[in-house]
């Protein structure tokens, strides 16, 4: 993956009421973006926040789905796939459990 050029995550909401939690902050508590007041942007913000957060490990699942694929083309070995496979799987639990997180799960 290439270097972070964002700030890193996890990013959170923060406002007195959460549910009217417009303004994005990073893990220390640092301004990202205040969308505004209201239903809408809350709904925008709480959008933004699941999506960057769960970006790394979906990004993650993605390279080891082109790693398996790149290694199932016929010419590796048994133990090159299995391989493979497996950090496919452990992406993918990865994927679920920041998902899960995600959405407050």
């Amino acid at each position: 993956m290439s270097e972070t050029k964002h700030t890193p995550g996890p990013w959170n909401l923060d406002a007195p009421f959460p549910e009217m939690a417009n303004r994005i902050v990073d893990a220390d508590g640092f301004d990202i973006v205040d969308i505004g007041p209201g239903p809408v942007p809350h709904a925008n913000a709480a959008f933004i926040v699941q999506a960057c957060n769960a970006h790394d490990a979906l990004m993650g699942l993605f390279a080891a789905s082109e790693k398996y694929f790149e290694t199932y083309d016929g010419r590796n070995s048994h133990a090159a796939l299995v391989q493979a496979w497996n950090d496919f799987r452990a992406a993918g639990r990865n994927a679920r459990a920041a998902l899960a997180k995600a959405k407050g799960e």
